[in-house]
C-alpha cells in the first residue's frame, strides 16, 4: 500500500521519549496501525453491502489486529492520538485515496469485493514482513507474527471464496 510521511511520522503521530524503536520502525508501526484500520473499515463496509459472513468475521479480526498494534504503540509511548478514528477517514492522504479506490472497486460486485480482500491481505503480509525486518523489539515482533498468521488465514479464506465465486 502506498504511503506518505508527514513530519517524520505518518498522520502527525509522535514518538514518545520512552520509545526504544528506531524512527523507521516507529513509522512502520504507525503505518501498520492505519493499514489494519483500513482493512477493518473496508470489510465493515463490504459486510453492509453483501450477505457474506466472511466480511463480518474478518472485520472483527481486523479490529483485534488494530487493538493489538495500538496496545504496542501505547506500550512504546508512541502518541497516535492524532490518527482519525472515524470509519473510512485517514490522516495519510495516500491511504485515504487507497481506501476510497478499494471501496469503489469492491462496491462494483461481490467478486470485486473478494478481489479487494485478496489484495489487502497480500499487501498486509508484505508490510508485516517488512515491519518485522526493521524492529528489534521482541514483543512487537511477536505481535507482528500473530498478525502475519491472521493475514495468511484471511488471504486463504478470501481466495477460497473467490475461487468458489469464479467456479460458480
Amino acid at each position: 500500500m502506498p504511503r506518505r510521511m508527514q513530519n517524520g511520522m505518518q498522520g502527525g503521530a509522535q514518538k514518545g521519549v520512552g520509545s526504544d524503536l528506531s524512527d523507521e520502525a516507529t513509522e512502520k508501526l504507525i503505518y501498520i496501525i492505519q493499514e489494519e484500520k483500513l482493512a477493518g473499515d473496508i470489510y465493515d463496509a463490504f459486510s453492509d453491502m453483501y450477505d457474506l459472513r466472511i466480511f463480518e468475521n474478518i472485520a472483527k479480526s481486523e479490529d483485534r489486529h488494530f487493538s493489538a498494534v495500538m496496545r504496542q504503540a501505547d506500550r512504546l509511548d508512541i502518541d497516535v492520538s492524532d490518527l482519525p478514528s472515524e470509519a473510512g477517514v485517514f490522516a495519510d492522504q495516500d491511504l485515504q485515496a487507497l481506501y476510497n479506490d478499494l471501496l469503489a472497486q469492491g462496491s462494483a460486485s461481490l467478486q470485486a469485493a473478494l478481489e479487494v480482500g485478496v489484495f489487502i491481505e497480500e499487501t498486509d503480509i508484505d508490510d508485516l514482513v517488512e515491519a518485522q525486518a526493521i524492529t528489534d523489539d521482541r514483543r512487537l515482533d511477536k505481535v507482528y507474527d500473530n498478525l502475519l498468521a491472521g493475514s495468511e488465514k484471511h488471504l486463504a479464506a478470501f481466495q477460497s471464496h473467490l475461487d468458489d465465486w469464479v467456479i460458480s
